[in-house]
């Protein structure tokens, strides 16, 4: 035995001892002392397998130390009540069949691995809800991990995505039959994940993974805004206006190969502008007017489009932060007038100007001084125009502070070295 071990196991014993005797002279009638009994019983079972080089048998004293605790827990706290501590039991489980997988190898482990997660999901459900057995659907999928890793490249075919894709769709259909005959077909909710395994399979040779996944968003929108309208009848038209929505945006920013060009924004700003108004007309008529708060980035797009590398420069910052508080303080006043709230668009209007100046520069500590003053000046404006009653712009005031400090001295740093 080691001077470690010795050291270990004495002390231990000694705590060990302490903590039993304080319980029964104190409170007998709760044994708490198990709690830190278990905790120091870890000390000389690492101390013993430190340099061994024997993770599994760690592994396994280790889980059953821990199983002890869970069941002598339950015994003495909860006796006769849910028997609580098998979930807990069955997640220290995992703990030295890793250890084991590691060792044998990816086909054992997945195999091992995958019968144990059905196991756990089966003794789960038949303690807890034993009429009905939910275990089914989460171990059907877990088998994809074992087949998967078994075939190897055989997994990575268009064959095995279509055949598990059919398989998947498949049980969730019969599952549907089986449990839920009758009742609203949530089977259709799963179709569509299940086909789009072999179909992005199938479009990522041909097209890039950004269209392929603006593809994907496109086809599941308009998937499920259809069969949402379909089952809960809804208003087929608003299902129309949101499937027409997501084509066009898709479209207009990621498809469309003429995306970039000014007349291709400005015409589709000028759509989405009527698209904006048709769904307020019909759908929110007696509403506030909120389309015209669209307007305004859509005409941003075009102004964008048409400056292309110059939209960052100072001076198309400084016109469109000019632009953006005029139209909104303007809407702020005619549709709104009760409440300014035109109020907090000026402070990133500021630090956006301020940051197109002095950024491309790397003026960093002036940047920090400018940018702080600005956000600053804007907290203090948000404090006396909304709450003039509660005075809580010192506190951020206090922090923004630290922001040119910091710099301050880490220049300071870099040029002493």
């Amino acid at each position: 035995m080691t001077k470690a071990l010795r050291t270990s196991v004495f002390f231990s014993a000694l705590i060990i001892l302490m903590t039993v005797t304080t319980n029964l002279l104190t409170s007998p009638g709760f044994l708490w002392c198990i709690y830190p009994v278990f905790g120091v019983l870890w000390w000389p079972l690492s101390v013993f397998y430190a340099g061994r080089k024997q993770p599994l048998n760690y592994a396994l004293l280790g889980t059953a130390l821990l199983f002890s605790l869970f069941l002598l827990t339950y015994l003495f706290a909860s006796p006769g009540a849910h028997p609580w501590y098998l979930y807990p039991m069955l997640a220290a489980g995992w703990w030295p069949l890793s250890v084991w997988g590691a060792q044998a190898g990816p086909r054992r482990f997945s195999v091992a691995g995958g019968l144990y997660v059905i196991l756990t999901v089966l003794v789960i459900n038949l303690i807890a809800s034993p009429s009905f057995w939910w275990w089914v659907y989460p171990a059907f999928f877990v088998l994809w991990w074992p087949v998967s890793v078994l075939l190897g490249e055989r997994a990575k075919t268009m064959a095995f995505a279509v055949g598990s894709a059919a398989a998947a769709a498949l049980f969730t259909v019969v599952m549907y039959f089986i449990h839920s005959p009758g009742q609203e077909p949530w089977f259709l909710y799963t179709l569509l994940p299940f086909a789009w395994w072999p179909v992005s399979k199938a479009l990522s040779a041909r097209v890039s993974q950004t269209r392929q996944s603006l593809i994907g968003v496109l086809v599941f929108a308009a998937y499920y805004t259809a069969l949402a309208a379909l089952l809960h009848m809804s208003d087929n038209l608003l299902a129309l206006f949101a499937i027409v929505g997501a084509v066009w945006f898709l479209y207009a920013l990621g498809i469309s190969k003429h995306r970039d060009s000014v007349g291709f924004t400005a015409v589709n700003a000028v759509l989405l502008a009527g698209y904006f108004l048709a769904v307020h007309r019909v759908f929110t008529p007696d509403t506030h007017p909120w389309y015209w708060y669209t307007f305004f980035p859509l005409a941003g797009w075009v102004y964008a489009s048409a400056l292309r590398g110059r939209v960052f420069k100072p001076n198309s910052v400084l016109l469109a932060s000019a632009a953006m508080l005029l139209y909104y303080g303007a809407l702020n006043l005619l549709l709104l007038p009760s409440f300014p709230w035109a109020v907090f668009l000026t402070g990133p209007a500021a630090v956006a100007v301020i940051s197109s100046v002095l950024c491309p520069q790397k003026t960093y500590f002036r940047y920090s001084i400018w940018a702080s003053a600005a956000i600053i000046a804007y907290l203090w404006a948000v404090n006396l125009v909304i709450t003039p009653h509660a005075l809580w712009a010192p506190y951020p005031t206090f922090a923004m502070l630290w922001w040119p400090l910091s710099m301050w001295l880490l220049t300071r740093k870099v040029a002493e070295e």
